[in-house]
């Protein structure tokens, strides 16, 4: 017999029989619960307080890798937003006169009504 099976056996006899079994918190109470030696709990314990204490390290390490990239992220939109990641092409237009041109087109648009292209049609194979 298993462990698991001296405590389903417990359990079953300490459980009131209705539609829905029962246990009441006093039969609970006076289920035996082995404990290890006390030196395997120190151990056990030692263990625990190890794991603990790299789950709090890994915990630190995620957020300041977390802060980092979002860091990294704005250097890098503030890098492309100045024209700073890749070569600059001196006979490129500059954006405010490309932006006021951009403006000049809608403003003249503004008055035309817009026109649809037509769909293209199937053939009939």
């Amino acid at each position: 017999m298993t462990r698991s099976d001296y405590f389903r056996e417990f359990i079953a006899a300490a459980a009131t029989q209705t539609l829905q079994p029962n246990v009441s918190p006093s039969a609970l109470g006076r289920i035996p619960v082995p404990l290890p030696p006390v030196e395997e709990a120190d151990w056990i314990a030692g263990c625990l307080d190890e794991a603990f204490a790299e789950i709090s390290r890994l915990e630190a390490e995620v957020e300041l890798s977390s802060a980092r990239a979002t860091a990294q992220r704005q250097n890098i939109l503030r890098a492309a937003f100045s024209g700073q990641l890749v070569p600059q092409d001196p006979n490129d237009e500059p954006a405010s006169r490309l932006l006021e041109r951009i403006a000049q087109a809608r403003a003249a648009s503004v008055g035309s009504p817009k026109r649809r292209k037509p769909r293209a049609t199937k053939e009939p194979a």
